[in-house]
């Protein structure tokens, strides 16, 4: 029993100190998790800028096209 009791201390301390290669995938993990919020906004302000060029050709075609009600007549 004793030596069991040995093994659950020895994997506790183990488990205390991260090794080299989980603080190497820690520091990957904050990485992606930091390039993600990026892409995130990126993308919302492209979403943004879309919908602002929508509008803006929207009001450079207005002219070309019939008032409403003539334009079912087409």
């Amino acid at each position: 029993m004793a030596n069991l009791w040995g093994r659950v201390q020895e994997s506790n301390l183990k488990k205390s100190r991260p090794s080299k290669q989980q603080e190497l995938m820690d520091k990957s993990v904050a990485d992606l998790h930091e390039a993600t919020k990026e892409l995130r906004t990126v993308a919302t302000q492209l979403d943004k800028t879309i919908e602002v060029l929508k509008s803006k050709v929207d009001a450079i075609q207005a002219p070309s096209r019939l008032p409403w009600p003539f334009s079912l007549f087409r």
